[in-house]
């Protein structure tokens, strides 16, 4: 026999014990950090510069469109000046039946044709009260063309004294 002591194998198949007068050999380990939290908190950022680009494009997105609406009401109203301005009545009062009478002539004085124009024409008495209103449309005039058309007012009382008419309203579409 030999003075040799073989430790004995550990089973689960560890480190083997140091031998009897031996010093334990000491082996460091170095443990994997997880990146787990690291994984999650990259996700997170992602996620919050994802919406808040998202919440970028729709609030520019609004905006323009804000915009192009507002340019549009804009325009009409602009348009829509315009068209009472080049309203003139010629012709204004009582016809046979009753019904109040305006003759409109009109001047396209827009930059293009529009497919419907109305002049709102209000008859008034000789104290400035409102005795009924009537409406002429132009249709499809281009720019520069001329229209008459009259306004009949159906609201009118009967015996209705009309001293003059106006122009209250266009509408441009």
């Amino acid at each position: 026999m030999s003075n040799d002591i073989t430790p004995p194998i550990p089973p689960n198949g560890g480190p083997t014990p140091p031998a009897p007068g031996q010093q334990p050999q000491v082996v460091v380990v170095e443990q994997r950090k997880s990146r787990a939290g690291r994984i999650v908190l990259f996700i997170l950022l992602g996620f919050v510069l994802l919406i808040g680009g998202c919440v970028a494009l729709i609030g520019t997105a609004a905006d323009q469109a804000a915009d192009s609406i507002q340019e549009s009401i804009d325009e009409r109203a602009a348009d829509e000046a315009l068209v009472e301005d080049n309203a003139t009545i010629t012709a204004c009062g009582v016809g046979d039946n009753g019904w109040g009478l305006a003759t409109v002539e009109f001047t396209n004085p827009l930059d293009e044709e529009k497919g419907f124009i109305s002049v709102e024409i209000n008859f008034l008495d000789a104290n400035d009260v409102v005795l009924g209103s009537g409406t002429v449309r132009f249709e499809n005039l281009s720019p520069g063309q001329s229209a008459v058309g009259e306004a009949t007012a159906f609201d009118l009382v009967d015996g209705a004294d009309v001293d003059r008419c106006e122009v209250v309203d266009g509408t441009v579409l």
